[in-house]
């Protein structure tokens, strides 16, 4: 049995079986759950082997990669894949495959990527050059998986066992998903891996756990499937139920079968079990990068079971379709959410970010695709986003973001080079530095110009361009508290012979014509936050560490963390 290609709004796209957790994620039968995900079309080798993404596998024993699989075949209508499952789902005999194991690594890897290329109207780079991303299926001997911006790769552990059931971390959805996620992410934001900050690294695996569950919970055949069971009756609750189901069951739990080899039945992080607190980030054990990425977490999973009780409200709480209907809306939300999150990335600081910054720049960039809502999404965020205390702080610089557009100076700007000319962006920076908010008075750096095109649910295009721009100043100590007027607080042990720097930078957004609407700023001169900066390279917890901390974590943890 084969899949043959399908186009979809003249984009073909290949559609390709895959596991749709992991193979602890069974049915009433045994047998492993499957969904099918579509990733773009193109030219494959064997591999899998695209543009984007090279599978490479190697064998441990031999030390020798084995001869790279074709799982897919050229035929007059293009090309398919080979359903791997072909009727038997048994765990065992999905163990065993190592082709099928390749398979799942790329389609998932591809689906991921696709999916943030969809939000974000573009195309997304790898934070390195090279325009491939190395994925390993059976990299290493261990429970563990892991991203490595030097290595180009996502390396993926497995568990030997003597009893032919080994744990295969490549064959776990969320956890291909999640790795994915952080070298995406790595290649909108290169410096959340190496910041002063810790949001920076909580926020890399709060979005890897959120696409991972989202991505599944975005699937109405496995919603229903999974409904079905946990709720075991077409009577029921209706959508108190359901939440209450959906809260403590399995798809709202990450990485069941690795989470198993540790002693954990819901998976190895199950979020929703962290109920509202405004004070969890001010808490010591909460600043360790996984714990504290639960809390955003945590607030997304909260507004997902909100949202989706609202939209199954109106349903008739009868009828053997309920639950078909009940899914279908879950799974739709759970997609719109998704993309409102993965959409509000390109509105996020290139520097210094604070979990409290995340609200804002989903506001803001769903504003403009979604003007009206017949749900309001982000009200059900933002009040979510509260309870768990991700709200701004009080800055120390009030200025406002939004533009007046009125008030701005074109003259001498040539418009149509604000979509790809770095010089011409500084010029309309330094030209109107009053009106938006910038500071002349640091070193600046135009990093990106990227043009947007998105499309909103009523079917209309909107154009954007954003870019981001980073600015700083270095100084010892002492020298920096000076220039500040005495606002920025030095911290004990801060070695005062090494002279340091202070980001700051920003995000501003241009609307198809070439008029700035929006600036979202992370001012140098914020010296609260350059206070918290300089304490944590004061505790060595500051931009010195490695760009592949996540690597040195994953392969360093005890408790399975990933």
């Amino acid at each position: 049995m084969t899949t043959t290609l399908s186009t979809v709004d003249d984009q073909t796209w290949f559609s390709v079986k895959v596991l749709a957790k992991d193979v602890a994620f069974t049915d009433k039968n045994g047998f492993v759950r499957t969904r099918d995900v579509k990733v773009p079309g193109g030219f494959l080798e064997p591999g899998p082997r695209d543009h984007r993404f090279h599978v490479f596998d190697f064998d441990i024993s031999t030390g020798k990669p084995p001869p790279p699989p074709a799982v897919f075949t050229a035929g007059d209508a293009g090309w398919s894949f080979r359903d791997k499952f072909n009727g038997d789902k048994r765990p065992a005999s999905v163990i065993r495959d190592r082709e099928l194991h390749a398979q799942q690594v790329w389609a998932v890897a591809a689906a991921t990527l696709a999916r943030f290329e969809l939000a974000l109207g573009r195309r997304v780079a790898w934070q390195f050059p090279c325009p491939q991303l190395f994925l390993v299926p059976h990299a290493f001997p261990e429970a563990n998986a892991y991203y490595d911006r030097s290595s180009r790769g996502v390396f993926f552990g497995f568990v030997p066992s003597r009893r032919d059931s080994n744990i295969y971390t490549c064959l776990s959805y969320d956890i291909v998903a999640h790795e994915v996620t952080h070298a995406v992410l790595d290649g909108l934001r290169q410096r959340y891996l190496g910041g002063a900050l810790p949001d920076g690294l909580a926020f890399h695996e709060a979005l890897a756990d959120i696409v991972a569950l989202l991505s599944t919970l975005s699937a109405p055949e496995t919603v229903r499937e999974v409904l079905a069971v946990e709720l075991r009756s077409r009577r029921h609750g209706g959508a108190k139920q359901i939440s209450k189901t959906l809260r403590e069951g399995a798809l709202f739990g990450l990485a069941k079968e690795l989470g198993a080899a540790y002693g954990r039945s819901n998976g190895l992080r199950h979020s929703t079990e962290l109920e509202p607190n405004r004070d969890y980030l001010k808490l010591p054990e909460f600043a360790e990068p996984h714990r504290r990425g639960e809390v955003l977490v945590a607030a997304v999973l909260r507004t997902l079971l909100d949202i989706w009780s609202k939209r199954i409200e109106e349903l008739d709480d009868s009828g053997r379709t309920y639950l078909d209907r009940a899914a279908d809306e879950g799974a739709t939300a759970a997609d719109h959410l998704m993309t409102m999150l993965l959409r509000g990335i390109d509105y996020l600081p290139p520097v210094d970010l604070e979990l409290t910054d995340v609200l804002d720049a989903i506001v803001h960039a769903d504003e403009v695709i979604v003007p009206t809502q017949r749900i309001d999404y982000r009200r059900v965020l933002s009040d979510n986003f509260e309870a768990y205390g991700l709200v701004p702080r009080r800055r120390s610089d009030p200025r406002p973001r939004r533009i007046a557009g009125e008030t701005l100076d074109y003259r001498q700007i040539n418009v149509a080079s604000l979509r790809s000319d770095r010089a011409e962006v500084y010029r309309f920076l330094w030209q109107n530095a009053e009106r938006i908010g910038f500071s002349r008075a640091f070193y600046t750096d135009v990093e990106t110009i990227h043009p947007v095109t998105r499309v909103g649910p009523d079917g209309l295009i909107h154009n954007e361009t954003i870019i981001t721009y980073t600015q700083r100043v270095e100084g010892s100590p002492s020298g920096l508290r000076a220039y500040s007027g005495g606002a920025l607080d030095l911290p004990r042990g801060l070695d005062e012979t090494k002279e340091r720097e202070l980001w700051g930078g920003g995000v501003v957004v241009f609307d198809q014509f070439g008029h700035a609407r929006l600036h979202l700023s992370k001012p140098v001169e914020d010296w609260a936050r350059q206070s918290i900066v300089l304490a944590n390279i004061a505790t060595s917890a500051g931009p010195e560490r490695a760009v592949n901390w996540l690597a040195e974590l994953h392969v360093a943890s005890e408790d399975g963390a990933w």
